[in-house]
């Protein structure tokens, strides 16, 4: 008789002070049980684990290696003193979301270059897009659920000589249903403590040249020189927007090029923070379903 395949498993660590925190006075418990929650609907199992010292959760991650698909960590007021945990992250190889209450506690934490995904300012909010982004990210397939016939969105007039900068026609682009991305992850095995069991990592994106195209303004070589550029992600924009990348693509390609940019790419002179900020977007703007509007926007403020 066949076994049932083994469920994703993530492990979530909550670090210092976490549990006396409220959000909109929701409290740390209110917080588990909501991920639970989540969980449930994606089709994953949890293992949380919150604690005032350093050691604590890096033992817990060193436990749960083994079983563990993918982790979700708020190191809390250890973020700008955590390299222990760091290199934890690092050796263990686990795909890894850093979720900060405050967005101010981004640019500081020792976790940056060893996740592949920040979420700072959200809230709990964060922990919930992390689980969404990581379970888009293991391939983790849900039920079948009905989708409606999407419609078509009109470009707003303001935003066509966006459009035009990277060529985009004037009228409005199809809009593409959301689909898991095509290439498998490859998963590595690791070890873990007693509770929830979790479990395997895969392997990291190769990197992708930040090139820009002819099309935009015909300087692709001096481009490339200087590293990752706002016309570059103005012009993976625009190949979503009219359908010649998918949601899930333009994701995997904005995780890459902030990848890169966070081991110190180099990127267009005086852009860094901005560039930065908009490829997070992008990194979950297959998760939240970013609509046509929404990545126009995105596209608009790259040209100021």
């Amino acid at each position: 008789m066949a076994q049932p395949p083994m469920p994703t498993r993530l492990l979530v660590l909550h670090g210092p002070n976490l549990n006396l925190i409220s959000d909109r006075g929701r409290s740390l418990e209110a917080l588990d049980a909501m991920l639970e929650a989540r969980a449930v609907a994606l089709g994953l199992e949890l293992h949380i684990v919150q604690s005032n010292h350093q050691g604590a959760l890096v033992d817990a991650l060193h436990q749960h290696r083994e079983s563990a698909q993918g982790l979700v960590v708020n190191p809390g007021s250890l973020a700008p003193h955590a390299e222990v945990l760091a290199e934890a992250i690092r050796l263990v190889g686990l795909p890894a979301v850093e979720v900060l209450l405050e967005t101010s506690a981004r640019k500081g934490s020792a976790l940056k270059q060893d996740v592949e995904l920040q979420i700072a300012g959200k809230g709990f909010e964060g922990y919930l897009q992390a689980l969404d982004w990581l379970a888009r990210r293991l391939g983790v397939k849900k039920a079948p659920r009905a989708v409606e016939a999407p419609n078509k969105v009109a470009v707003p007039a303001a935003a066509r000589a966006s459009a035009k900068v990277v060529g985009l026609r004037a009228e409005a682009p199809p809009t593409k249903t959301i689909g898991p991305s095509s290439a498998a992850d490859k998963n590595k095995g690791a070890a873990m403590p007693a509770g929830k069991t979790i479990g395997r990592k895969s392997a990291a994106d190769k990197p992708q040249a930040a090139a820009v195209s002819k099309s935009i303004g015909g300087k692709s070589e001096r481009a490339v020189e200087a590293g990752l550029g706002r016309a570059a992600v103005r012009e993976k924009i625009a190949e979503r927007l009219s359908g010649a990348l998918s949601p899930a693509g333009l994701a995997t390609w904005a995780r890459a090029q902030w990848q890169q940019v966070q081991r110190g790419a180099p990127v267009e002179s005086g852009q860094r923070e901005q560039l930065e900020d908009v490829l997070q977007t992008l990194l979950l703007s297959a998760a939240t379903k970013a609509n046509d509007h929404q990545l126009i926007e995105l596209m608009t403020q790259l040209t100021r």
